[in-house]
């Protein structure tokens, strides 16, 4: 229920609250491509290693969500981890990582990460 009231009304929850929603094409060599959505960039750092930079100012997040949407079937899919967060900085650091092995892996060529982010007293839109 809480879920559904977010997504259809995150101001619902309380005051100054905004949700920051898109995606990340990825590209070869996990290279960051087109990003779709407002109010966030993304970089990429080691292998597998993605930085969100939030745009604005105030409170960086009270909620965040990562799915992989993978372009191939994979025989081992990717997990996303969420590995680091700075508030000062505004920023999310996600790790991707495979199924089988704990390593940091790049996701494929035509992947995609879709990202949830719910920013509270932000300028961010």
């Amino acid at each position: 229920m809480a879920i559904t009231r977010l997504l259809s009304d995150p101001k619902a929850l309380d005051k100054g609250v905004v949700l920051l929603a898109g995606n990340v094409a990825i590209g070869g060599s996990g290279a960051v491509g087109t990003v779709e959505g407002k109010g966030v960039t993304v970089a990429l750092g080691t292998t597998g290693v993605y930085t969100f930079t939030l745009a604005g100012s105030g409170t960086v997040d009270v909620l965040a969500a990562f799915f992989m949407q993978e372009a191939v079937s994979a025989t081992s899919p990717l997990h996303i981890v969420i590995s680091a967060r700075d508030d000062s900085a505004r920023t999310i650091t996600i790790t991707c990582t495979d199924a089988d092995t704990p390593a940091a892996t790049n996701p494929g060529n035509g992947d995609k990460i879709h990202f949830f982010i719910v920013v509270k007293n932000s300028s961010a839109r």
